[in-house]
């Protein structure tokens, strides 16, 4: 809801029309944040974040995994997640 408020705020309409992009970030992570894994390309042990954010970078959607999962299959789980929650990402 707010995400819909803060796009109508400036001058767009509430829901994104066509695009979304996605990204990812590594973080480190204590023992109790669930299960961790270590990106061996960033050298941490932690969790992985995938996100899909709109032209204003607000988040549309969110997954949140292992840091061993690799970007590929990340990519697969928050799209899948979107497609779940009837989130349009275009083409």
């Amino acid at each position: 809801m707010l995400r819909k408020q803060v796009r109508v705020q400036e001058g767009r309409h509430e829901e994104p029309s066509l695009l979304a992009l996605l990204d990812s970030q590594s973080v480190k992570s204590a023992r109790t944040a669930g299960e961790r894994g270590y990106d061996a390309g960033k050298k941490i042990k932690g969790i992985k974040r995938h996100f899909l954010v709109d032209v204003l970078g607000l988040i549309l959607c969110l997954v949140v995994h292992a840091a061993n999962i690799q970007e590929r299959e990340g990519a697969k789980l928050v799209l899948a997640n979107a497609a779940r929650r009837n989130i349009s990402v275009g083409k």
